[in-house]
Order: structure tokens, then C-alpha cells, then sequence
């Protein structure tokens, strides 16, 4: 067998890659599930107000017009589509691996600074796997971004280039 501390050590790089990735991945995905929202909103009580302005001051009628249309056109499209995208189950499946990663990542990495203990340490990291095993399962509901992975990927090389 390896070095066990080698093999932790791997392991425990892994988790955090998967700790900043499903991170990132929540992030993306809060972001426009709220850029949405906003925009329905604004979009929907600025239609109201365009039409309430128009029903008083006749001359910005013609100004405005095509402008409030098209923002309620694309409102009422960002509306119809939006459970569609679901961006609700993809930040709550996301935000699952994010914090199952993290323990994990978290249980692993304070054993391996904390003791030399070879025994210990390959305890440790067969629980990890063990826990990984489900997870690594369910992976499968979250889409890949091969862009994203490979950000992360040189984010997690840089940070453990001399961390141990």
C-alpha cells in the first residue's frame, strides 16, 4: 500500500475541489434565479406604472410605448419559463453536495493535521469513502461545467501547492 498521508492528502485535495466546485455552482445559480426574479419584478411593476403614467401624460405615450411592451413581453416570458428552469431544486441539490463535501472535507483534514497516527488516519479516510460512496451517486442530477471544473481545478492545485 501507498503512503497513507499521500492518499489522504490526494483525498482530501479532491473534497475540496468538490467543496468549491458545488460552492460555485450554488453561487451561479442563486445569482440568476435572483437576476430573474428581479427583473419580473421590475419589469411587471414598471409595465403597471408605464401604463398608469400613460392613462395621464398622453405626449410620453409615444416615447415609452414599445419600450414597456417589450419589458412585459419578456417579464411575462421570464414568468412562464422560470419553473421550468428550476433553478429552486438545482440551488437545493447543489447547496446538498456543497455542505456533505465540506463535513467530509472538514472530518478528513482535521485528522490528517492532527495526528502521524497511520492507523487512524486510513480509519478516517475509509469513513470518508464510505460516506462518499452515496454521494458520488446522487452526482449525477447536477450538470457539468468543464470550464467551471477546470477553474477550480487549478484554484485547488495553487492551494495546496505547499500546504502540507
Amino acid at each position: 500500500m501507498d503512503d497513507p498521508r499521500k492518499i489522504v492528502f490526494n483525498e482530501i485535495r479532491t473534497l475540496r475541489f468538490n467543496v468549491l466546485y458545488y460552492k460555485a455552482l450554488v453561487d451561479r445559480y442563486r445569482k440568476w434565479d435572483n437576476r430573474i426574479k428581479i427583473f419580473v419584478a421590475i419589469a411587471a411593476s414598471s409595465a403597471v406604472a408605464a401604463w398608469i403614467g400613460e392613462m395621464q401624460i398622453i405626449q410620453l405615450k409615444t416615447i415609452f410605448v414599445n419600450a414597456w411592451k417589450i419589458l412585459s413581453l419578456i417579464a411575462a416570458i421570464l414568468s412562464i419559463i422560470s419553473p421550468f428552469l428550476k433553478y429552486d431544486t438545482k440551488i437545493k441539490d447543489a447547496s446538498g453536495f456543497y455542505s456533505s463535501y465540506a463535513i467530509i472535507w472538514t472530518e478528513l483534514e482535521s485528522v490528517y493535521l492532527v495526528t502521524q497516527d497511520k492507523k487512524r488516519l486510513v480509519e478516517a479516510w475509509s469513513k470518508a469513502r464510505e460516506s462518499l460512496k452515496n454521494l458520488n451517486a446522487a452526482e449525477h442530477s447536477i450538470e457539468d461545467d468543464e470550464s467551471l471544473k477546470e477553474e477550480i481545478f487549478q484554484k485547488v492545485l495553487k492551494e495546496y501547492e505547499n500546504k502540507y
